[in-house]
């Protein structure tokens, strides 16, 4: 792209921003479509928000839940072990 194309893609560019920002910025049509947009952004923010709390208490309920499971399962292995080792020592005992 030579110089003088480079020029008049950024002067295009420059006067199309431009326009929009007097659009929204200087009529009254474009103040309403400036105050939708805020408003849907904001509705857009509180959903998200929601969503994401919703999530991190499921999140947060199954992470407790496998704790509460591993927990469990460690103490029947405890129990089933000392279980065991009362058995082989009273085995042993008995043998004597």
């Amino acid at each position: 792209m030579n110089n003088n194309t480079r020029i008049m893609s950024l002067a295009l560019a420059g006067l199309a921003a431009g326009g929009a920002i007097w659009y929204l910025m200087g009529t009254e049509q474009g103040r309403s479509v400036r105050n939708n947009l805020t408003r849907s952004a904001k509705d857009l923010g509180s959903d998200i928000k929601e969503k994401v709390i919703d999530k991190w208490n499921d999140l947060s309920t199954q992470t407790n839940g496998l704790a509460s499971n591993v927990a469990n399962k460690a103490s029947d292995m405890r129990e089933n072990i000392s279980n065991k080792a009362k058995g082989a020592t009273g085995s042993t005992t008995s043998n004597i």
